[in-house]
């Protein structure tokens, strides 16, 4: 139906997307018609619906002169927003950063790749390989995302959703990094499933068994804290990497997406943002249980938390009952409080999930956790937001921060657009691995 919605021809019916021709009728030039049904088990109250397409109402409210000028204009910005131009812009963004200005290498000739000194670890967050098309990056072929990524020295891991499809990806370059236990097989053993630990403990999925007291239909009440079904609930990758220049030295790479606001509000839930801070603490849980026992490992935890920097509440697991909740005279806490380790003390903030110190944000000091500095420093822009929600928090006393690369954009630059193809914005970090970690390599 997308495809049909900005047509560019119809003025018959093999115009039409194959799939749509047994159950649309085109009419006359860019209308069709097609049968609605009340009930779709009963053939007694059928309506017939006429409809235009954009090209169509365009043309019938602007005249054609006009209506052929915005189409055009509308056709050609919908061209750079297909994955075949997308796609090898996204490979370029986020292999090619410029640490002088956080924007993207200029040097996008075929075979640049070859010549970057490329980050030693890529995250990626909604990768979905199932749905990405093939695309030419760069050598004359078309070629999956994976395989492009993979051709430029990567290997990597695709981490389900509890449902089974691809959520998130993390990608190391072959020539650094290794499963700290363990090998990947050449075209194996790349996708994980929730539940999964593999490889001797060094690779995880985790369901992150997100919760919340969802309303009633009516909204004059709300159920008892129940999961969210499978297909909406968001889980953790984990792997552990071994630098192969120095095999004394290894770090968790942790990859998240956490719940969209839109799913965690006073529209959805009696406690907005219970979703979010529960997810957080489940995190907490699983990651205290593996790093923070034994000797201090670094770890490295990078994602769209889809929560503002100022949203303490839900950083906190301190999340308050809506007014709508509160109004029903239901009687449940006004407030819920998760834990979810996050420390605020004076002016330090930090996740207390490990042994040694805790997790810190990289980039504290951009958003310095205040909406004044945050809204100038917005990692997501579309036409309702623009807001600072992707993290990247490590370990201070084993890594050490070098560097920082996030592209300082206005609100009005609505993304995705001709020079970011993704409605994010890349945040990249150079860290350095600490004496404490037993070595000052670059990562």
């Amino acid at each position: 139906m997308k495809r049909l919605w900005g047509i560019g021809q119809l003025d018959k019916q093999e115009h039409l997307p194959e799939i749509l021709r047994e159950t649309i009728t085109v009419v006359s030039h860019d209308k069709i018609s097609y049968i609605e049904r009340e009930d779709a088990k009963s053939e007694d109250k059928e309506v017939v619906v006429f409809a235009r397409t954009m090209k169509g109402l365009l043309f019938e409210h602007l005249g054609s002169n006009l209506g052929a000028r915005v189409f055009s204009d509308i056709k050609a910005r919908d061209a750079e927003l297909k994955w075949g131009c997308r796609g090898p812009q996204i490979l370029r963004r986020v292999l090619g950063f410029d640490f002088s200005s956080g924007g993207v290498s200029s040097n996008l000739s075929p075979g640049f790749l070859e010549n970057l000194d490329k980050p030693d670890i890529v995250f990626l967050q909604e990768y979905d390989s199932e749905e990405l098309q093939e695309a030419d990056f760069g050598n004359g072929e078309a070629s999956s995302f994976r395989c492009a990524i993979e051709n430029a020295g990567y290997d990597s891991l695709v981490f389900l959703k509890p449902d089974g499809k691809p959520f998130v990806a993390t990608f190391w370059r072959k020539d650094r990094f290794c499963v700290a236990s363990g090998a990947l097989e050449p075209g194996g053993g790349r996708t994980v499933s929730t539940g999964t630990g593999a490889l001797s403990g060094s690779i995880f999925c985790d369901d992150l068994f997100s919760k919340w007291h969802p309303w009633e239909k009516d909204r004059t009440s709300f159920r008892k804290s129940e999961l969210l079904k499978e297909k909406q609930r968001r889980s953790v990758g984990m792997v552990k990497l071994r630098s192969k220049q120095d095999p004394q030295l290894a770090l968790w790479a942790v990859n998240t997406h956490l719940m969209t606001d839109s799913r965690d509000c006073n529209l959805t839930n009696a406690y907005p943002g219970e979703v979010r801070a529960g997810e957080l603490a489940e995190m907490k849980r699983l990651i205290h249980s593996r790093c923070a026992v034994g000797q201090p490992q670094p770890v490295v935890i990078a994602g769209d938390f889809n929560t503002q920097p100022t949203s303490m509440d839900i950083f906190q697991g301190s999340v308050q009952a809506s007014k709508e909740a509160l109004a029903t005279g239901l009687a449940v806490p006004s407030k819920l409080n998760l834990d979810t380790g996050f420390c605020d003390k004076d002016e330090d903030k930090y996740l207390d999930w490990v042994s040694n110190g805790g997790l810190v944000e990289a980039f504290a000091t951009k958003h310095r956790w205040d909406g004044k500095h945050a809204k100038n420093w917005p990692t997501s822009i579309s036409s309702k937001r623009s807001e600072h929600i992707d993290y990247i928090f490590y370990t201070p006393g084993l890594l050490s921060l070098k560097a920082l690369a996030l592209r300082s954009i206005s609100p009005r630059d609505k993304m995705p657009n001709a020079e970011e193809p993704s409605d994010h914005l890349p945040l990249g970090a150079i860290f350095d691995f600490t004496k404490q970690s037993g070595s000052g390599s670059a990562l």
